[in-house]
């Protein structure tokens, strides 16, 4: 199993606060779900990002209820690390959730509640099973006796997008167009670019800070600048490896990767929902330029349908 570095971001209080959402007219085109979304939510302390996102899209699917148990979304996962892998990482691809929802399902939050706040981390030489029950916050018995018996929710249709089909912008749009409202995805990204603040608008998040780009001219650039000289073909020709794009910062922990939810598009990029409660940003919302999707994407989640079971 591949194993990513999930950066632990924001350590807010509280899992469920819901923002005012009152954007201004221009903010409501047709490309953007804003009604379908479930309450902004907080992951506090804790690696659960992809748990979050993977519950946000399951909420706005008919008929599922607007609040799923992100933990046991979360354990399940952890669970089958264990048992397969007989070991436990921090934070999870969106790639293993697909297999777990039709086999395990999922509760709502009133089942099993979220915790934000990590009893302690676990260390290095801290034994698998004491890894697997810190990270996974429940125990693997009480899991399967209690909770998975309560699942009535299972997943029926989905699509996995990779990391060539995640960064495809107008695949990505085709799919917000056509009956999809929230598709998590996996973001590389840089923590200082994604600090939180208040706003009352969004500040579109680019590929600038965290990295110098080589190649173009003589000097280093940003991606922006760049682009503003010469921009047919930028981002291919980054991804393609014939310009020189390179981190920075010489701390490596300021970079990892987040999982968010993106609930539709404008012209200037994709409008994500995040997991850090709604004083991040706009209401705990943001938009990302299709530029940094294109970048940054590494994978995606689209669920279709689900199948209710009484």
């Amino acid at each position: 199993m591949k194993t990513l570095h999930f950066l632990l971001l924001f350590p807010f209080i509280g899992i469920c606060q819901q923002g005012t959402l009152t954007p201004p007219e221009k903010l409501f085109p047709e490309t953007i779900h804003w009604t379908s979304q479930s309450p902004v939510k907080n992951q506090g302390n804790r690696n659960t990002c992809s748990a979050f996102g993977v519950a946000a899209a399951l909420e706005t699917l008919e008929g599922v209820p607007k609040d799923l148990s992100e933990k046991y979304l979360y354990a399940v996962q952890k669970t089958n690390d264990y048992a397969n892998q007989k070991e436990t990482s921090t934070g999870q691809l969106l790639y293993y959730y697909p297999n777990a929802l039709i086999k395990d399902g999922v509760i709502t939050e009133s089942e099993l509640p979220y915790n934000p706040q990590a009893t302690r981390r676990w260390l290095k030489d801290d034994s698998e099973m004491v890894k697997y029950i810190i990270e996974s916050d429940i125990g693997a018995i009480t899991l399967g006796t209690k909770y998975k018996t309560k699942a009535r929710i299972f997943l029926k249709e989905y699509e996995y997008l990779d990391g060539i089909t995640s960064k495809n912008v107008d695949y990505i749009k085709s799919l917000l167009k056509n009956g999809i409202k929230a598709i998590p995805v996996s973001y590389k990204l840089y923590l200082p670019a994604w600090k939180n603040y208040r706003s009352s608008t969004f500040n579109t998040i680019t590929p600038d800070l965290g990295y110098t780009l080589f190649g173009v001219t003589g000097k280093p650039m940003t991606f922006t600048d760049a682009k503003n000289l010469y921009s047919d073909n930028l981002t291919e020709r980054i991804l393609s490896g014939e310009l020189k794009y390179v981190q920075t910062d010489s701390d490596a922990n300021q970079y990892g990767y987040h999982v968010v939810t993106i609930i539709g598009y404008d012209d200037q990029g994709f409008i994500i929902k995040n997991s850090w409660g709604t004083n991040w940003r706009w209401n705990g919302y943001e938009r990302v330029s299709f530029d940094f999707h294109k970048l940054f994407g590494y994978e995606g989640l689209v669920l279709k349908s689900v199948t209710i079971k009484n």
